[in-house]
């Protein structure tokens, strides 16, 4: 397994970065289509299951970030700005659809 370097991301690195957009093109589409569709109303369980796979995918990335800050390609403050800014809504975002649900009493009421 590649590690991460100041030259490039390692295997695990790359992985949890391809892994984590599937998912999320899998989050949109899928709340793009029950908006579209009610009779795909049915994608809402699978959406949640994805959406906790992303959470706890983006708990191991955030700490895998700041493991290895030190073997990361040299990026400028902005960039580096931009990641940090990218991992807080990795996790705030799923947090606040946990939260929508548990307020909701785990109803969907319109999205």
């Amino acid at each position: 397994m590649k590690p991460d370097t100041l030259q490039s991301y390692g295997s695990t690195t790359r992985f949890l970065h391809w892994t984590m957009a599937a998912c999320y093109l899998f989050m949109f589409a899928t709340a793009i289509a029950w908006n579209i569709d009610e009779n795909l109303k049915f994608l809402i369980n699978p959406h949640k299951a994805v959406g906790i796979l992303l959470l706890i995918l983006s708990v191991w990335r955030v700490g895998r970030g700041i493991r290895q800050r030190k073997n990361r390609p040299t990026n400028t403050a902005v960039t580096k700005l931009g990641h940090w800014a990218m991992y807080a809504l990795m996790l705030a975002v799923p947090a606040a659809g946990i939260a929508r649900q548990i307020g909701n009493g785990g109803e969907i009421h319109g999205t």
